[in-house]
């Protein structure tokens, strides 16, 4: 007696008509991306036009220019990485925006007037892939990218490493002076950046890497911002490299994190934040009454 459960094989037209489904669908897939990336960049270009030239990166530059310190900066310039380590712990919606965010990277370093000697580190995996779609003449660009860890690669030069986080207990400070509460600023120094999106589900794991790893950390120097932040001061992975940039120009970190820093985060006039405690308030309160209430009722 036949099982029934043993599934006949295809036929070779089957076969053919399976894998035709099979290209279209990811031409399919394909054409989706590229519009995404062409509707980012619509976008941006938009947003650009809005708000108008931003003090900083210079745009008019010629490419000859900007080569020329982007190569300045590969000899003699502090070195940035991005670390990819932990690109494990995130979906491939999120691996998609750290994708876009190290080609902001790449793009503001390049347009800057005090590049970075650029590094991209642990990039394989899902997220090389995703990454060589992203940006398929990566190859070309006047920048390292390894897929060994920034450990490797500086492995003679673990003291000279700081890790950028925002858990860190002492401030990244300027190159003139520094104090027990901040980490100078020096040409000869490693600065790296946690490159993850993990919308907080992985608290404080930059940190405690950084630690296990026996590396000194700093954060950036937020607390020079002017206004008063109406939430969380976390900052997306190219943000955090435009204010290293900012600073390498400026060597001011009041104007690197004044001009820097997303001002949809900050409140726009100074009686705002009290009649936002004064609407949260009331709210947290009868929330607090309505926990305790329930708490009795159990």
């Amino acid at each position: 007696m036949d099982n029934p459960l043993e599934v006949e094989p295809l036929s070779k037209n089957a076969l053919k008509r399976q894998r035709k489904l099979e290209k279209l669908e990811k031409k399919r897939a394909e054409r989706k991306l590229t519009r995404k990336r062409k509707n980012q960049l619509k976008k941006e270009k938009q947003r650009l036009k809005r708000e108008g030239p931003q003090p900083g990166p210079s745009l008019n530059s010629t490419k000859k220019e900007r080569k020329q310190r982007l190569q300045q900066a590969r000899e003699h310039g502090v070195r940035l990485v991005i670390d990819l380590s932990l690109a494990h712990l995130m979906t491939p919606k999120e691996v998609a925006s750290l994708c876009r965010q190290l080609t902001i990277i790449y793009v503001e370093n390049k347009r800057s007037e005090a590049p970075f000697h650029l590094y991209f580190t642990s990039l394989s995996g899902a997220l090389k892939e995703t990454f060589n779609q992203f940006s398929p003449d990566h190859e070309k660009w006047l920048m390292e990218i390894h897929e060994k860890s920034f450990l490797e690669v500086f492995s003679s030069e673990k003291e000279s490493i700081v890790y950028l986080t925002a858990d860190a207990e002492d401030d990244l400070g300027d190159m003139t002076t520094a104090d027990n509460e901040s980490v100078a600023f020096s040409k000869d120094m490693v600065l790296v950046i946690g490159g993850l999106i993990d919308r907080n589900r992985h608290k404080n794991i930059c940190y405690k890497e950084a630690c296990k790893n026996g590396l000194k950390t700093a954060r950036l120097p937020l607390h020079l911002l002017e206004a008063k932040c109406r939430g969380s001061q976390v900052l997306t992975t190219n943000q955090c490299a435009e204010m290293l940039l900012q600073y390498n120009v400026s060597l001011d970190w009041r104007v690197a994190v004044q001009s820097v820093f997303p001002k949809r985060k900050l409140v726009a006039h100074p009686n705002e934040a009290e009649v936002m405690e004064e609407t949260i308030g009331p709210i947290a309160e009868a929330c607090m009454s309505v926990e305790e209430h329930t708490t009795e009722s159990q």
